[in-house]
């Protein structure tokens, strides 16, 4: 079926479901959960058995060789061997029809519970993994664990999971969903036609609940209004800089989520603690974990505290999505809606460096560790994303620099040249004032003449203001006596002028 371009959104419902209707929904992710695993267990055999095909190796071979080649001749050679290679992929039934066609052997098995179309669904979610092993970087497929195991989707609202007359229906269930009389959101939203639907589950203390999603066709109902007006905005890795002629915003992201990841991390050793007390002779006398297939024996009370610490990782990410939609709403509401910003490559960031350095004081070798924690803790690149998300309901999109060019970070629009200052300064003279690097570096992205360089003039005219402006922000943050934001951010440098 061919994918509609037509835009959407999802609106999400909680279902008042009762312990029977949890009974039935258990069992029907259980068997889900069955029938992807039992797909998965076939396209690996079949993805092994293609890659030792003395064919398809040597046709790989001469690909690889081409690939990058451009002329006439290789075009050709290329079209060619895609054609062998997709004969190939037929043969080994590596395709997602093919897929979908296993799948339905098995979906007869469980009809009172998985219905067709979310048979398929299942069955095109392993074709997505096998994809990236065929087509990109993947090496292999991996099984799913239960708990993992979230979502249950239909193709369309006619058949098989469906919503009719405000109710959810699926093979024989039918639940209604909560709908508060005050929610006008929602209302409006559902007047918008249903494309299908998604049954989620969501960790909650020791136990489940039970939501439902629905892909509606079209924009979201509006809920804010958008101010026009350049901004520039200094991504970093765990905080972001505003800068637009009405303020200045200096925030770490996600500020609030230190207390949750702190009772994740209790958690996660009582795990340890657990898990070591029940498995003894499954570890090493070092402590390190024997290698081989082992069995694992979980307590009622480690099942237990699992399901504690997944809640609160859902709490956390809950938590992180919304500080960072408030945010992005706080921009777009108070700032403005033209947004220049640098365009960061947060998967390099997370890689571990590749020099090996040496301590001189201690001889000892140096962590390689980078921002993979930090990135993981405050999701930057997800705030990026609902900022682009948010503007391409109003037909617009984020305005991105080159980085290497425009150099941000070490630009001087007094001196007028870019001088390196080292990372853990956060703050540099600029003339005779004193900045904060970061709000600099927003400032300079709203002056910005293009994609590589700032308009100087323009940062004559409006430093001013930007003085003004970084002025009442250091001084907010100074009142809130955060001492993490005093030391991250260099507030002292400005304490002491």
């Amino acid at each position: 079926m061919k994918r509609s371009k037509n835009p959407s959104f999802v609106l999400t419902l909680k279902l008042n479901t009762t312990p029977s209707d949890e009974h039935v929904l258990a069992d029907r992710f259980f068997t889900a959960f069955l029938m992807k695993n039992r797909l998965i267990r076939y396209a690996r055999k079949k993805l092994s058995a293609m890659r030792q095909n003395k064919e398809y190796r040597s046709l790989m071979a001469e690909w690889k060789l081409i690939c990058d080649k451009n002329d006439a001749i290789s075009k050709h050679r290329k079209a060619e061997i895609g054609k062998d290679l997709a004969r190939i992929r037929t043969y080994y039934g590596l395709s997602e029809y093919q897929f979908h066609d296993w799948i339905s052997l098995q979906q007869h098995r469980y009809k009172k519970h998985i219905d067709s179309l979310t048979a398929q669904k299942l069955a095109t979610a392993v074709w997505r993994a096998v994809e990236a092993c065929l087509f990109r970087k993947g090496k292999s497929i991996h099984f799913q664990r239960l708990d993992s195991l979230l979502t249950l989707e239909g193709k369309n609202n006619v058949s098989g999971i469906r919503f009719k007359d405000g109710r959810l229906h699926w093979s024989g269930l039918v639940i209604q969903p909560q709908l508060r009389k005050g929610d006008h959101y929602a209302k409006e939203a559902l007047t918008h036609r249903v494309k299908y639907c998604r049954i989620k589950r969501m960790a909650m203390g020791t136990t489940y609940h039970y939501y439902l999603e629905l892909v509606l066709e079209g924009t979201p109902p509006r809920k804010h209004s958008f101010m026009d007006g350049h901004v520039g905005i200094d991504p970093g890795t765990s905080s972001e800089a505003v800068f637009s002629e009405h303020g200045c915003i200096l925030t770490e992201l996600a500020s609030g989520c230190k207390d949750i990841q702190d009772k994740a991390s209790r958690l996660s050793r009582k795990l340890v603690r657990s898990r070591r007390a029940n498995n003894p002779n499954n570890y090493n006398d070092d402590g390190t974990i024997k290698k081989g297939r082992k069995h694992w024996v979980k307590s009622k009370t480690y099942t237990y505290t699992q399901m504690k610490l997944k809640a609160l990782h859902r709490r956390n990410a809950a938590f992180v999505k919304q500080s960072e939609e408030m945010l992005a709403n706080e921009i777009l509401e108070h700032h403005g809606s033209d947004i220049i910003t640098e365009k960061m490559d947060y998967k390099a960031l997370q890689l571990k460096a590749k020099d090996d350095k040496v301590s001189e004081k201690t001889g000892k070798h140096r962590s390689r560790k980078r921002f993979g924690k930090s990135l993981s803790k405050h999701a930057p690149a997800r705030f990026l994303g609902i900022l682009e998300r948010k503007l391409s309901y109003e037909g617009k999109t984020i305005n991105y620099v080159n980085t290497w060019e425009f150099k941000a970070s070490q630009y001087d629009h007094v001196a007028g040249d870019h001088e390196k200052v080292s990372l853990s300064s956060r703050s540099k003279l600029i003339g005779t004032d004193r900045v904060q690097r970061d709000l600099y570096s927003a400032f300079l992205l709203y002056c910005a003449k293009d994609d590589v360089s700032v308009d100087r003039n323009l940062c004559t005219k409006a430093f001013p203001l930007f003085l003004k402006h970084q002025e009442v922000c250091v001084k907010e943050l100074l009142s809130c006596n955060d001492k993490h934001n005093l030391s991250s951010f260099g507030l002292k440098d400005f304490v002491a002028d």
